[in-house]
Order: C-alpha cells, then sequence, then structure tokens
C-alpha cells in the first residue's frame, strides 16, 4: 500500500495558506478526512505485460465556503455564482509523475513531473444532473491542456450536513480530453530512452470517455462518507505506448471518511 500521493502535500499546503488567508471562511463547512483508493496502474509493471493493481491511502481536507472551494478537484474561487450555475478559476494537479526507480519499465528514462493546472471550470445544476466543464493548462512542466466534461455524479459542493441522515447514489458519465503535450510527455518514449524492449512513442491528442457511480452517506453532524467507481476506456493513443499497460480497461474504486468542523 502506497502512503500520501506525491501531489497531496502540495494541495495540503495550498489549502491550509487558503484557510489562514481567509480566516473568516473557517465559520463555513469543511471537514478532515482519509480516503483510500484502488487503481491499476497506466504503466506496465515491467518490460513484460503485467500491470500493476495499487491502493493509496492520503489524508484529505474539503471546503465549501460562499466562494473559495477545496476538494479532489483543486482549488477553487466562484467569480460568478448563481443558484443555477457557476463560473470558476481552478488550480490542481495530478498523479501521472514519475521517476526512473519506481518501476522496471523506466530505468534509464528521464523523470516526469507532476503537473501545475490553471483554469476555468463551469457547473451548471440542471433539473436532471450537475454538469461541470473545466478547461486547464499546466503551467509547470508539460505546458499542454485539458479538457474535462462530466454529467451527473454528487454535487461537490452542497452542505454535508442538512439535519437529517440521508444516502445518495447518483451515475456519472464523461470524457477528458488531453492534448499531444501532454500525452507525449507522460506516455512518450524519447529516443534517447528507447531500448530493445521499449520502442521510441510520440504521444498524440487522446479522448477518454468513462462512466461510474459515485455515493455520499451522511452520517451526523460531523461524520460523512463517500465512494465510487469508474471505469474508464483508454484510447490506443495511450495504450500504442510502450510503457502503459496493453489493455483498454481502465478501472478505479475509492472511499473517504470525513470529519466536519
Amino acid at each position: 500500500m502506497k502512503a500520501v500521493t506525491p501531489n497531496t502535500p502540495t494541495l495540503l499546503i495550498s489549502a491550509l495558506t487558503l484557510l489562514a488567508v481567509f480566516p473568516s471562511t473557517l465559520f463555513a463547512d469543511w471537514g478532515l478526512g482519509v480516503s483510500l483508493e484502488t487503481t491499476q496502474s497506466m504503466y506496465k509493471k515491467n518490460n513484460t505485460k503485467n500491470t500493476e493493481i495499487s491502493i493509496q491511502a492520503s489524508p484529505s481536507i474539503t471546503y465549501h465556503g460562499e466562494r473559495v472551494n477545496i476538494d479532489d478537484s483543486g482549488l477553487s474561487y466562484a467569480v460568478i455564482k448563481t443558484n443555477k450555475y457557476a463560473v470558476d478559476v481552478l488550480t490542481t494537479s495530478n498523479n501521472r509523475g514519475y521517476k526512473a526507480k519506481d518501476k522496471d519499465i523506466f530505468k534509464g528514462m528521464k523523470e516526469r513531473k507532476e503537473s501545475l493546472d490553471l483554469g476555468v471550470r463551469l457547473r451548471v445544476q440542471t433539473p436532471y444532473a450537475p454538469v461541470r466543464l473545466a478547461i486547464t493548462k499546466d503551467i509547470y512542466k508539460n505546458k499542454g491542456t485539458e479538457i474535462g466534461l462530466s454529467i451527473g455524479g454528487i454535487n461537490p459542493s452542497t452542505k454535508h450536513w442538512t439535519g437529517k441522515r440521508n444516502v445518495s447514489i447518483a451515475p456519472i458519465i464523461g470524457a477528458n480530453w488531453q492534448s499531444k503535450k501532454v500525452v507525449d510527455y507522460y506516455y512518450g518514449v524519447r529516443n534517447a530512452e528507447a531500448t530493445k524492449t521499449r520502442k521510441a512513442y510520440k504521444g498524440k491528442a487522446a479522448m477518454t470517455p468513462f462512466i461510474g457511480l459515485e455515493a455520499e452517506a451522511k452520517l451526523s453532524r460531523h461524520f460523512s462518507m463517500t465512494g465510487g467507481a469508474k471505469y474508464k476506456r483508454l484510447p490506443s493513443e495511450i495504450t500504442d505506448s510502450s510503457i502503459t499497460k496493453d489493455s483498454n480497461n481502465d478501472y478505479q474504486v475509492n472511499l473517504g471518511l470525513s470529519y466536519w468542523f
């Protein structure tokens, strides 16, 4: 079992900094928790077709203020906010970086850094399901662009406690688009990194559709649980790389417990 994901400390420090800068927001809806996530690695375990399933445990901080929001999608500030829609400026990161020592398949390869993404997000509350559209660009390393669209799921900005216990389950569907720069940086293999068992590969822009279920249990004034399962269909622009798994199927399962103040 892995401990904290590489980008978690950055998010936690940024979140606590925001709380320090906006002390009045301490009276809003915020909590601390722990989350478990089971994922299939996008990368091969070694030079064979083996894939690796990992369980990651990490602390989490969640905050829902009038304008500032902190959750697993990152840090955001609502520039425009109404009962039906909101426009956010967003900063987030990913968990795709690696070092040569992390797996056998990476030996001799240059380190790939985590991203630092900035962008905008549109949130619309329709009569049927929440719709979210986010456009971000990495300003740190790969300089690529990503676009994410989701329909459905649990609305992350709702209050954790409304005076009574309840359980919500909602389907979610969507797709994530990654530019050529993003795919090539994380899944590409440069000519200088190529070996007999690891062919050079130049990444192309890719679209990854997904479908899943999200759940939330409001247990009490101070405790809530979240969970979810997601299936992604990986495109050939990613799986054709000599360092990624050969299967187009990707699964994720997560479970979280939060204490609210």
